[in-house]
């Protein structure tokens, strides 16, 4: 029952909830409430909640309700707390506000959207950043596969060390680097005490090599490139990540390259 109810729902959305898959509920909720927005999350805790109610219903009542129902129960319940749905925005294939709106850099640098996430029934994590000009121009991208790591913020952290690896390999001085983990970028500028705050303090040493680095959290939104080089590496089975001067459709294909000693895999066009 309840893969019907979730097929039913934005499918964007439940995408992301797989590709973030954690082995401790906690974390992984913790994890939704840092990359989505508050109508996003209220969505899922609602439809979390319609689901087990519909089974206790089913199990203790033998009231059994269609999918369709518990889907529509769900939709009423946001309508009544006035939260807006993202998925009847982006049935609209002609509207403006349907299409994911990359958000560019202030004027003078380039800027480097990054993502992390975890490969689904695998013991594995992977990082990703993308880089582009203020006009919006590919200038590179890197992804990396780490066994063993798994947890959503840590994946996020090493993301914005990598991201700072990608920019000084690229050249550049003046650098914004975004993030759609609304935690990593605050325990960026508190020091936050973390499990990831050697990676933060690492963060903070490279950015001593530049002369212009900000830090700024955006919404998964406007944070699609990265994810979606993210999504390419899990599916895929990648073995590390690269980066080289493509276009940014990352589709099926698979290429290696060699960086000095490390493998390095990029998806290209």
């Amino acid at each position: 029952m309840a893969r019907c109810i979730w097929a039913l729902a934005d499918k964007q959305l439940v995408e992301h909830m797989c590709v973030s898959t954690c082995p401790d509920a906690k974390e992984r909720l913790f994890h939704l409430i840092d990359t989505t927005s508050h109508a996003e999350f209220t969505e899922i805790l609602l439809t979390l909640w319609a689901i087990w109610s519909a089974r206790r219903k089913a199990i203790h009542e033998a009231i059994y309700q269609s999918p369709a129902t518990v889907h529509g129960l769900v939709q009423k319940l946001l309508s009544e707390l006035q939260v807006p749905t993202p998925p009847q925005v982006r049935l609209r294939p002609s509207g403006p506000s349907a299409q994911p709106r990359w958000i560019p850099p202030p004027y003078g640098m380039i800027k480097i959207n990054v993502d992390g996430g975890v490969a689904k029934n695998q013991n594995k994590g992977v990082d990703a950043t993308v880089c582009r000009d203020e006009a919006g121009w590919y200038l590179g991208s890197s992804a990396r596969v780490f066994n063993f790591i798994t947890d959503p913020p840590t994946l996020e952290a090493l993301a914005c060390c990598e991201a700072l690896a990608l920019a000084k390999d690229l050249g550049v001085q003046n650098v914004c680097v975004a993030s759609d983990a609304q935690a990593v970028i605050k325990g960026l500028f508190e020091g936050t005490r973390c499990s990831y705050s050697a990676i933060l303090r690492e963060v903070a040493v490279l950015s001593r090599d530049f002369q212009d680095v900000s830090f700024v959290y955006e919404s998964r939104s406007s944070n699609l490139d990265a994810h979606n080089l993210v999504r390419a590496c899990t599916m895929q089975g990648a073995k590390t990540g690269a980066y080289e001067n493509k276009p940014s459709t990352f589709l099926s294909t698979s290429a290696y390259l060699y960086r000095g000693s490390a493998k390095l895999g990029i998806c290209l066009v």
